[in-house]
């Protein structure tokens, strides 16, 4: 039976830039997305229902005695949070403070979008247990190393790493080190004294590269000869990383394959960064980092020292592009020009030389995307160019 992992409207509007394009239970913190995590701890499918426009990305959603229970998706799973959402009865809700967990819909009630389960009814829970919170953008590298390790434990208890098959590799705590069926690692030096590192089947580690844990690179992804990861890293499925990273997070089928730093930042889907693109992620004056999410939130306190770029899905940026600290690029954006660009880019931004953006050509940026991803040998369906048509209608409204 499928659980529902539902998006509430407040939570998508601080997930700046990362919303716009996806449905948050996609979002990967770990190894595995807030989506497939939920489903290894329930042991069952896990649908999503997010808003209207991004729906029919999704399964719809049929009427409520289809699921078990509601799930708010911000809510990080573990064991213990999977046994109280098991546990619910009917007209149940589950609850921290003020803020809901879990509903499980009395008979005859539905789930919508945008409606709180604690209007189902007045029977709450209380849960005592700790909660982790993936509710704003800096959390996805912030959580990489917790929500890593607990996801490596997860996905390798009881079984037996593949061999490594190569002698010229070096490894550190071997037991922390873990490779799927398929991956392939050369000359590499693996060091997970500091935190697991976990390869994916399919993945590669090229000649020279450097990976400190705790540091995932899942399925398909690419580390380029003598790449350095620092360590708390999530390289997503299908990436390609070199140079230096740290601390950083790439949701999938994004390029950073070249020199140059990333640092305490998060890269969405598609994204490309040109050759000696660099993120700064401290202040010279080592104040904590504010953030532009758009418009009403200009000045977002985020509580952290360490703050780079964060990029929604689609972004790409020219060789030797320099992006001041506490960078965010909304989505479909494509962004060159000499110097530090504007700390903030709306959606489908074009240029930034001279610290200016248009508006990109929406057909020019399709063309762009379809090329992209047919080198993955994947097609930009009509569902998802319905959706960016329609983001471009917002943001040309915004211009």
């Amino acid at each position: 039976m499928n659980y529902l992992l539902a998006d509430t409207p407040d939570e998508r509007a601080w997930m700046v830039p990362f919303a716009a394009t996806r449905a948050l239970g996609t979002l990967r913190n770990g190894i595995l997305t807030q989506q497939e995590r939920w489903a290894r701890y329930l042991g069952a499918d896990i649908a999503l229902c997010t808003e209207p426009y991004l729906q029919p990305l999704y399964a719809p959603l049929p009427g409520a005695d289809t699921y078990p229970a509601v799930i708010h998706s911000a809510w990080v799973a573990d064991k213990a949070a999977a046994e109280a959402v098991r546990s619910l009865l009917p007209g149940q809700v589950l609850r921290q403070g003020e803020r809901w967990l879990a509903g499980k819909a009395a008979p005859g009630k539905r789930f919508f979008y945008g409606e709180p389960p604690l209007l189902w009814g007045s029977d709450f829970i209380e849960y005592g247990g700790p909660v982790q919170w993936l509710d704003r953008p800096w959390h996805l590298y912030l959580q990489a190393k917790q929500t890593v390790e607990a996801d490596f434990d997860l996905l390798t208890a009881g079984r037996q790493s593949a061999p490594l098959g190569d002698a010229a590799t070096v490894l550190y705590k071997p037991e922390r080190i873990f490779i799927e069926e398929g991956a392939k690692v050369r000359a590499a030096v693996l060091s997970a004294e500091n935190g697991c590192i976990y390869i994916g089947a399919g993945a590669v580690v090229e000649e020279g590269a450097l990976v400190r844990g705790s540091t995932a690179i899942c399925a398909g992804a690419t580390v380029n000869m003598g790449a350095k990861l620092r360590g708390d890293n999530i390289i997503g499925p299908h990436c390609k990383v070199g140079g230096e990273v740290a601390n950083s997070v790439l949701l999938g089928h994004s390029n950073k394959g070249h020199d140059g730093y990333l640092g305490n930042s998060v890269l969405g889907a598609w994204c490309n960064l040109g050759a000696d693109t660099n993120t700064s992620n401290l202040k010279n004056n080592y104040r904590n980092v504010e953030l532009n999410l758009g418009p009403g939130k200009e000045h977002v306190k985020t509580g952290q020292l360490f703050c780079g770029l964060l990029m929604g899905d689609h972004g790409k940026a020219g060789i030797n592009t320099m992006f001041n600290t506490g960078t965010v690029v909304e989505a479909g954006a494509s962004l060159y020009g000499g110097g530090y660009l504007p700390k903030y880019a709306p959606l489908f931004s074009w240029g930034g030389e001279g610290g200016r953006y248009l508006l990109h050509d929406i057909e020019k940026m399709l063309d762009t995307e379809r090329r992209v991803m047919a080198r993955r040998n994947q097609e930009l369906s009509p569902a998802y160019e319905a959706v960016l048509r329609y983001l471009f209608t917002e943001a040309k409204a915004r211009a």
